[in-house]
């Protein structure tokens, strides 16, 4: 059996780079924002970079908010969790992270399936 210590350094390690993708794609997304580029339809995207087509497409967001914000809670809250467990040898709310960090990859799993098979973006 897998020892907690082992779980929470491992979903310590697996948030920082979750955190990182979503702070990229923050600041994607407030550049465009900021230089307040006109959102086109994807078909006229052609010539553009993936990333700037994902952070376009519907599926960038999730109720009204970019994606990324929820993102960037999400795993900035998995790593300081996972942190404080480390540091105090208490391993509270396990299950529930673990559980969590679940939810996540699951909704990672239909946003990677929307933009391969809707959008036809290989992206990684």
């Amino acid at each position: 059996m897998i020892s907690p210590l082992t779980i929470t350094v491992l979903l310590g390690f697996l948030s920082l780079f979750g955190l990182l993708a979503s702070v990229y794609f923050s600041t994607l997304y407030f550049r465009r924002f900021r230089e307040k580029i006109i959102q086109e339809p994807i078909a006229q995207q052609q010539g553009k970079g993936s990333c700037e087509i994902v952070i376009s497409s519907s599926f960038a967001q999730t109720f009204g908010v970019p994606n990324f914000c929820f993102g960037t809670v999400f795993y900035a809250l998995i790593l300081a969790v996972s942190i404080i467990r480390v540091l105090t040898g208490e391993f509270f709310i396990l299950r529930e992270t673990a559980f969590a960090a679940g939810l996540a990859l699951l909704f990672s799993v239909y946003l990677f399936f929307a933009l391969f098979m809707r959008l036809k973006i290989w992206w990684l």
